[in-house]
């Protein structure tokens, strides 16, 4: 098909004839031509001086596309250089790339044979790894609910992010996707399944955005 035009929509079937000229048509077939949308909410874990890992959401469900960017620039005033790409059904990258006392700053957008989306948010951290919270404690309070308390070394005041997962093999995943204000030590899970296994863990959140 020649004179395609970018964002628009178009709509294929097929109509089949026999030499009794009966008449045969498909079911119609939309396909959008354009750039995916832009993934959001780009965050990251500093898991060591050596090991950052990104998450993000990904917005495009109307339309194929081949993945996402990766793109990482080094101190205040360095230019954005890409680091790595990875499928359309990842949401998730690790970078082993860093080195210990540097800043990172983060983007990412999604791509196909049309063209790139919009950047996403960026994130920015240095590896220098804070203080993890200890002594959480977790309460059943009712089947649908389970409350968690935790604390601080020396009473430090953190931001706080909460992962979740189900059984001992399951992936964590974060619920907490807007970081606990600095100071709160109690988060209430709610809308749980009866006579499942929960299994939580906590991170403090640095102002620049890390986690640990």
């Amino acid at each position: 098909t020649h004179n395609i035009a970018v964002n628009t929509t178009y709509y294929y079937r097929i109509v089949a004839h026999d030499s009794d000229n009966n008449v045969s048509v498909s079911a119609e077939c939309p396909v959008k031509v354009s750039a995916p949308n832009a993934p959001s909410g780009l965050r990251l874990v500093v898991e060591s001086t050596t090991q950052i890992k990104l998450y993000w959401n990904n917005n495009e469900t109307g339309i194929s596309f081949s993945g996402f960017r990766i793109e990482r620039r080094t101190g205040s005033g360095g230019s954005f250089v890409e680091i790595g790409t990875v499928p359309s059904n990842t949401t998730a990258f690790t970078d082993n790339t860093v080195s210990g006392g540097q800043t990172y700053t983060y983007r990412i957008r999604s791509y196909n044979v049309i063209g790139n989306s919009a950047y996403s948010n960026e994130v920015s951290t240095s590896t220098t790894v804070i203080t993890s919270p200890n002594t959480l404690t977790v309460t059943p309070v009712s089947s649908s609910q389970i409350e968690l308390n935790w604390t601080y070394p020396n009473s430090e005041n953190l931001r706080t992010v909460i992962e979740r997962k189900t059984d001992t093999d399951g992936d964590w995943k974060v619920i907490t996707p807007t970081p606990l204000a600095a100071g709160v030590r109690k988060y209430v899970d709610s809308g749980l399944s009866a006579n499942t296994r929960y299994f939580y863990r906590v991170r403090a959140v640095s102002p620049s955005n890390s986690n640990v």
